[in-house]
C-alpha cells in the first residue's frame, strides 16, 4: 500500500523547550504504517513548516498538541488547536493544517489502521470525520494521562522490547477509551461494548508484556487465561490477535530466544540453560532449539559465542 505524507518526527522527552533548527522540520515525510497496524511520531515544526494543500490519507490518526498552536481545516470547517488539544481524523477526510504560533509547535501523532480496533470502538471514533477534544477542560487529568500514553508508545517503539507491538495497540485502545469517556461526560453516549472489549485487550497486552520477565515459570494456558481474568477461548483469541501467535508458540519463542542468548553470552552448561529458560526435559529443549535455529545448542554456541579469555 502506498505511503502517505506525515510529519517528520524525532523522539524527545518533555518538557518542551526552545530547540535548535536542526531538530525542526519544514516539510512532511513519507513513512509506512507497519504490518501490525500502528505507528507513533513526534513532530517538531520549524517556523516555515507547511504541508500539502490537502491531506487525504488512507488511515486514521490522532493528533495531540504538546506546545504551540495549529489551525486544522476541512473544506467545511476550521479548528484552532492549542496545547492539550486532541483530534481524531478519520481515513479519507480531506484536511490541512498550518501553524499559528510563534512558539515552536510540537505534536504527537498516531497513525493506525482501523481494523486493529474492536468494531464498537472503531464505530464510535468514526461517527464524525474529525473529532476534537480540549483535554485541559476535561475533568480529571485526562491530558496528562493521554500524554503519558503517547510517551510510552514512543518509548516502546524505540526500545522494541518483546511484546512492544501489542503494547502500542493496547495504548492506542486506551487513548480511544479515554476520549470516549470525555465525550460521555460532555453529553455523548459511549458504547459499553467498546469499553469492555478494550479492557479485555488491555489485560491480555499486560500479560504479554509481563511474559518478557516470567516466561520461565511453569504455567498452563488455563492459568494464564485466569491471570488475565478471561475465559480460555477469549484469552487465546485476543492473544493471537495481539501477537500473531498462539500462547504456546509465543512462550516457546521467548524461552528459546533467551536460551540462545545464554549460550552466546555465558559459559553455563546446556542443562543449566534448559532449566533457566523454563524447560524441564533436555530432549524437548534440544528438539525445539534445533527446529528453530537449525542446529543443536552446542553447535549454535560454537558458531556464535565469542572466544573467552583466561
Amino acid at each position: 500500500m502506498p505511503s502517505r505524507p506525515v510529519h517528520q518526527s524525532k523522539s524527545k522527552p518533555r518538557p518542551v523547550k526552545p530547540v535548535a533548527d536542526a531538530e525542526l522540520t519544514s516539510r512532511p515525510k513519507y513513512v509506512s504504517i507497519p504490518e501490525f497496524g500502528v505507528v507513533v511520531l513526534e513532530s517538531r515544526h520549524a517556523a516555515n513548516w507547511s504541508g500539502p494543500a490537502w491531506f487525504n490519507e488512507n488511515f486514521n490518526k490522532f493528533l495531540f498538541v504538546v506546545s504551540g498552536a495549529v489551525q486544522l481545516r476541512t473544506p467545511e470547517k476550521t479548528w484552532n488547536l492549542h496545547r492539550d488539544s486532541l483530534v481524531h481524523v478519520t481515513a479519507h477526510t480531506q484536511h490541512s493544517n498550518a501553524d499559528i504560533s510563534a512558539e515552536p509547535v510540537v505534536i504527537y501523532v498516531i497513525h493506525y489502521r482501523e481494523q486493529i480496533l474492536p468494531a464498537a470502538l472503531a464505530t464510535a471514533l468514526r461517527r464524525q470525520a474529525i473529532t476534537r477534544w480540549n483535554l485541559t477542560a476535561a475533568r480529571s487529568n485526562v491530558a496528562r494521562s493521554v500524554r503519558q500514553d503517547l510517551q510510552q508508545m514512543l518509548y516502546e517503539q524505540v526500545i522494541r522490547r518483546e511484546g512492544w507491538q501489542a503494547l502500542l495497540i493496547s495504548l492506542l485502545l486506551q487513548i480511544g477509551v479515554r476520549v470516549l469517556r470525555v465525550s460521555e461526560r460532555q453529553g455523548a453516549k459511549t458504547d459499553g461494548e467498546s469499553i469492555d472489549a478494550v479492557t479485555s485487550l488491555r489485560r491480555v497486552a499486560n500479560y504479554v508484556a509481563g511474559l518478557e520477565t516470567s516466561f520461565y515459570r511453569q504455567q498452563s494456558l488455563d492459568e494464564a487465561a485466569a491471570q488475565a481474568g478471561l475465559s480460555r477461548r477469549r484469552f487465546t483469541e485476543l492473544f493471537r490477535r495481539l501477537t500473531g501467535k498462539s500462547w504456546r508458540q509465543h512462550l516457546l519463542a521467548l524461552r528459546l530466544k533467551h536460551g540462545a542468548r545464554l549460550l552466546v553470552e555465558t559459559g553455563k552448561s546446556v542443562t543449566e540453560i534448559m532449566f533457566e529458560c523454563g524447560f524441564d526435559d533436555l530432549s524437548h529443549f534440544h528438539h525445539n532449539f534445533k527446529s528453530t535455529f537449525g542446529c543443536s545448542p552446542k553447535i549454535y554456541r560454537a558458531k556464535h559465542a565469542a572466544p573467552r579469555g583466561g
